[in-house]
């Protein structure tokens, strides 16, 4: 089983936690938290190549927790996808800016655009330098908020596969986004998806699993 990568999921509602895990565990190494702070420790512990966040939580909001993993310097290469059954603009617009890099409305969700968004954030990528700037930052949040404004999303249930709920929320593949640890001239390089051993993937699934 080596070689797979590892997904965190930190949501608070075990129906929905576990219809995520169902769709992953088949290509994919998963742990869950349903708290943030649970899941930044356990993050810590054992590095996630993407992490999936609730956005909404007791305690930490899913806001709060991905600005505290964005903080972290482990996490650079982490890729990270908001899960919100809010669909206003402002709630889109403030994950983006908080530094997810996709985000899924629950009340538009379904397996196969799931699974895709998952799949293509965790290919992986030449690796090259990307300079983060303030006004590229600023141009790229403006263009998916009104990429996102111009979607039509109508209201499923939630817990439904159903393919007829589009939503064109798939952010640009180079768009790197403001975070508090980085400044405004970071170059960062795009790491590869790590690989890893038996014994650490054992550790990572310890206690769990749905």
């Amino acid at each position: 089983m080596q070689g797979r990568s590892r997904i965190l999921v930190i949501e608070d509602d075990p129906m929905f936690r576990s219809l995520v895990v169902s769709f992953l565990r088949k290509d994919y190494l998963v742990a869950v938290a349903a708290d943030g702070k649970t899941g930044l420790d356990k993050a810590i512990s054992h590095r996630p190549d993407l992490v999936i966040i609730d956005f909404q939580m007791p305690g930490w909001n899913g806001i709060t927790t991905l600005k505290e993993f964005r903080r972290h310097p482990n996490f650079l290469a982490t890729k990270f996808v908001m899960l919100t059954s809010d669909a206003s603009k402002e709630t889109v617009v403030s994950a983006i800016h908080a530094g997810t890099d996709d985000y899924i409305i629950k009340t538009a969700f379904n397996k196969e655009l799931f699974c895709s968004k998952i799949s293509k954030l965790l290919a992986p990528v030449v690796a090259k330098p990307v300079i983060l700037n303030s006004y590229h930052q600023k141009s790229e949040l403006t263009k998916n908020a009104r990429i996102y404004s111009e979607s039509t999303i109508t209201e499923p249930n939630p817990y439904s596969n159903s393919k007829s709920v589009t939503a064109s929320s798939t952010l640009h593949k180079d768009s790197k986004l403001e975070t508090p640890s980085n400044s405004s001239n970071l170059t960062e390089k795009a790491k590869p998806v790590s690989t890893i051993s038996e014994q650490e993937e054992i550790e990572f699934m310890l206690d769990d699993w749905e």
